[in-house]
């Protein structure tokens, strides 16, 4: 049975000895619809209710239980059942059509599960293509359309995911001409974060790697890094989990050359730009996860990254595609988790404070490799040296290794870091104690910073 979501009291159904039915009065009268040249011994696996316009359904018919009978059978009908036309003259004729669904946005977008995968047609069954991509070959008896994301219950190999389909929501044969394409992303949610996310302990070179967690089932996974803006890991005994970030999706053609991706935020500004190896390039459709963080900070040499990664606010962004000096824009909002009771403003002021942060590490870090620069012109044993080894080592850790730097008092900039981390951990306003800690060491560091200075000033640098 099928119910209609545009026409209140429209229903459909549909029998295991062929015959369809539908009821316009919720139920009190039924009128016999069933096509004209369904044969005998059909089974009427699936009818769809077009989300679109309420005569509208598909039927799904398999005979191979039945008749021994290995066709498709699909059938469409624009009159609540008064004519029909089979739109499976064109399908596979090796496959069984066990399920239909039509796009919930485009119409005339239709999947088909088959005892093979999944087809689709652009076009409302007129030309047919398959859509497998990485899923094996398997029996798929149900699909659902969830948003933006195509999910699909296979019989024996469990739940399958296409995270965002909106290519092909828009679609249209003439891309295929152009150089490239950019498609509008869509609109992502976040829904929170915790560090196993962002864990990147694992060893690399296809070995297997085994996390445990008190109280939690562990993972075992191989670690593939960051690929097309996504940390990657292979789970060898869970399913892959949805991609943290917004996905965006574009196309290249042959001729497609000097390529990069850049995200703007509302006010045209800068957020982070792909280019080179790490954005993918590939002819054809490609897929880019934008991690919702600006860059981090610059690195001081021999010392671990600073890892002040500050998360973008909710709000309105830009992807830009630049091909050749010739660019494409598309804009997406970034959404906070509905299940916060947060508002934009505390959104705004966690972000304030958070960049706050970032631009002392950037200040702090700029000066330390100023320095080591002084030093090293200067020679290891000169007074520029020595007065920069103390300035660095109040700011930054001195050791070489993680050993060395846990045996040594935590310094200015560590401190300020663990103010990062208060703030990573929640989409809310950050309590009044986070400000007192942040103006108590911007102080201390830039007193460290000008006494710096005013050394250098004294020594004629």
């Amino acid at each position: 049975m099928a119910a209609s979501t545009l026409h209140k009291g429209v229903f459909w159904t549909g029998s295991d000895d062929g015959l369809v039915h539908v009821t316009r009065d919720n139920c009190r009268t039924w009128q016999n619809v069933t096509p004209p040249d369904m044969l005998e011994d059909s089974d009427v696996y699936e009818i769809e209710a077009s989300p679109h316009d309420a005569g509208t359904a598909y039927v799904a018919v398999s005979r191979y239980r039945t008749a021994n009978d290995f066709l498709p059978y699909l059938y469409k009908t624009t009159d609540y059942g008064k004519t029909w036309t089979n739109i499976s003259k064109n399908f596979p004729q090796t496959e069984i059509t066990r399920t239909i669904r039509e796009d919930t946005v485009r119409k005339g977008l239709l999947f088909v599960g088959t005892e093979t995968g999944v087809f689709t047609s652009f076009d409302d069954g007129a030309r047919w293509k398959r859509l497998n991509l990485n899923l094996p070959a398997v029996p798929v008896h149900d699909i659902n359309i969830k948003d933006e994301d195509l999910c699909i219950a296979t019989f024996g190999r469990s739940f399958w995911i296409m995270d965002d389909i909106s290519p092909l929501r828009q679609w249209d044969e003439s891309m295929r001409e152009e150089t490239f394409h950019l498609f509008k992303p869509r609109n992502h949610t976040r829904l929170g974060i915790n560090w196993w996310a962002l864990y990147g302990g694992g060893v690399g070179g296809g070995q297997k790697n085994y996390f445990l967690q008190n109280g939690r089932m562990g993972h075992t996974f191989i670690e593939r890094g960051v690929v097309n803006g996504e940390r990657k890991r292979k789970f060898l005994d869970a399913g892959d989990a949805r991609p943290r970030g917004a996905i965006i999706y574009y196309l290249l053609g042959e001729n497609a050359k000097d390529i990069s991706l850049s995200i703007l935020n509302s006010q045209g500004k800068l957020v982070k730009t792909y280019k080179g190896d790490i954005l993918s390039q590939e002819v054809g459709l490609n897929r880019m996860i934008w991690d919702m963080n600006y860059p981090d900070v610059v690195s001081v040499p021999g010392k671990p990254p600073a890892g002040i990664v500050v998360e973008a606010k909710p709000g309105t962004y830009t992807a830009r595609l630049t091909v050749d000096g010739l660019s494409q824009e598309q804009s997406f909002e970034l959404r906070m988790n509905p299940n916060e009771t947060w508002i934009q403003a505390d959104a705004d002021a966690r972000f304030e404070l958070w960049w706050r942060i970032r631009d002392i590490f950037e200040r702090a870090n700029t000066t330390i490799i100023a320095a080591m620069e002084l030093a090293k012109e200067a020679g290891e044993d000169s007074e520029i040296a020595k007065q920069a080894a103390t300035f660095s080592g109040k700011l930054v850790p001195m050791g070489a290794n993680l050993s060395q730097i846990a045996n040594e008092p935590s310094k200015l900039l560590s401190k300020l870091q663990t103010v990062h981390w208060v703030l990573f951990q929640s989409e809310g306003r950050p309590p009044q104690s986070a400000y007192d800690v942040v103006d108590m060491l911007e102080k201390e560091i830039d007193i460290e910073i000008t006494n710096w200075r005013e050394f250098l000033a004294k020594a004629g640098k």
